[in-house]
């Protein structure tokens, strides 16, 4: 990825929601909404958080 110029990547799966970062690329999943009720959400100042609808 680092390598076309991206700085991260951002997908949705039914996976484990997380933020991390991956030989300096940025890696978002936002789990999904159905089975952990997660999302991903940019903040005023631009920041990515993950939000948790069962906690």
């Amino acid at each position: 990825m680092k390598h076309t110029g991206y700085d991260g990547v951002i997908c949705g799966h039914i996976h484990k929601a997380d933020i991390k970062t991956i030989n300096g690329v940025q890696y978002m999943n936002s789990g999904d909404w159905v089975e952990s009720c997660t999302a991903l959400v940019e903040t005023m100042e631009g920041e990515w958080k993950i939000i948790d609808w069962s906690t």
